[in-house]
């Protein structure tokens, strides 16, 4: 067994199934079932640049219908007091006004999109539209660092993931790697009890 499928499963254990992206407050797991809770999800991965889920969730819930339509008809100060709790909210709002013109949803053409990076489009694809790209963010970096592994850009941590586990758990397992660094892999890690202490390289462990 591979070191990242090693991982995924331990982690699994440890704290169970996660039902990531939430759509409407709800942590089912379940596939968008029509255009809104896609909208929700591209939404959702804009807001969380820069900022944690617990503030992404006061934005949401500020909105009483989510939609394009609800947002088109928002003028830009209207949208930014409602995503305020978000921070960065001036960018944020462009970013959004930007997504909405977009009308092909390929990795490329959404790269192409202003102010938003590969972690974003790929939280993007991956959980609004179903395609398998594994989502490479802060939290992935700092876990697999502290175990070893070496990489120098995105896309070469990507592809390990991409080379080393079934598609069909990339979800569950970004998801995974959130809460293992809510919990345990914090910038100051909290090394007592972590399930990953043995596989750690960590020079400095905390317990």
């Amino acid at each position: 067994m591979n070191q990242i499928q090693e991982v995924y499963n331990i982690l699994l254990k440890h704290y169970g199934k996660q039902g990531w992206w939430p759509i409407q407050g709800k942590y089912s797991g379940k596939s968008p079932k029509n255009d809104n809770e896609v909208f929700e999800i591209c939404l959702g991965a804009i807001l969380t640049q820069n900022t944690s889920w617990k503030n992404v969730e006061k934005a949401l819930n500020n909105f009483e219908k989510i939609s394009k339509k609800e947002i088109n008809n928002l003028s830009d100060e209207k949208l930014k007091e409602k995503i305020r709790p978000s921070g960065y909210y001036n960018q944020k709002t462009r970013k959004i006004r930007e997504f909405l013109k977009a009308n092909e949803f390929t990795r490329e053409k959404l790269l192409e999109v202003w102010g938003l990076g590969p972690e974003t489009v790929d939280s993007i694809l991956l959980y609004a539209y179903n395609k398998s790209y594994f989502v490479i963010d802060a939290y992935t970096k700092r876990v697999f660092e502290r175990l070893g592994f070496e990489f120098k850009e995105y896309e070469d941590l990507q592809e390990l993931f991409h080379k080393s586990i079934s598609s069909e758990t990339y979800k569950e397992y970004h998801a995974l790697i959130v809460e293992h660094c809510k919990q345990h892999c914090t910038k100051k890690p909290s090394c007592n009890s972590c399930p990953l202490a043995n596989l750690c390289t960590h020079p400095q462990k905390y317990f």
